[in-house]
């Protein structure tokens, strides 16, 4: 790979911290108002928190085995199916307001977070030169903090503008 298509490829796997942060921290702001939507009571809501965070418990190990047969490129690109998957999963369960949907939905959407991650750490290291690695990763890994700090933004336009 020539340096050019390496600071590509450096660029796309920066893109994917900054998605799963944006997911992450859109989790928080959902809560209150899928309690609000499904009539959910505290420990029911409690859940939706624990659904995303036990999918990357459960996905941790199968997403690694995948890539091991699989390699890198085809992980992240299985981690984007499921992200997208799970996203898409969210309007059906928006319209029938069912909180089991809705968590299974999230449960698919973390899945596919944490494939993504458990793909991007070694990937971005194992790109351009050993001596960059740890320059890599901190880069990339500051765009999921640049995400946390604008995923309240965005959720805000998301949830809170007036619909017409």
């Amino acid at each position: 790979m020539t340096k050019k298509n390496y600071l590509f490829a450096i660029a796309l796997i920066t893109s994917l911290f900054f998605l799963w942060g944006i997911a992450l921290n859109l989790n928080s702001i959902l809560v209150p108002h899928l309690k609000k939507a499904c009539e959910l009571t505290d420990l029911q809501s409690a859940f939706v928190d624990s659904a995303f965070y036990l999918a990357y418990f459960v996905i941790a190990i199968p997403a690694g085995l995948f890539m091991h047969k699989f390699g890198y490129k085809k992980g992240i690109v299985f981690g984007l199916i499921l992200f997208a998957t799970g996203a898409f999963l969210f309007y059906p369960a928006a319209e029938t307001r069912t909180y089991a949907f809705f968590l299974f939905a999230l449960f698919i959407m973390a899945s596919g977070c944490g494939t993504l991650e458990t793909a991007a750490n070694p990937y971005i290291n194992n790109l351009g030169e050993p001596e960059g690695a740890t320059q890599r990763i901190n880069f990339a890994q500051s765009f999921n903090g640049l995400a946390a700090t604008l995923a309240p933004f965005l959720g805000g336009y998301l949830f809170f503008q007036v619909r017409t």
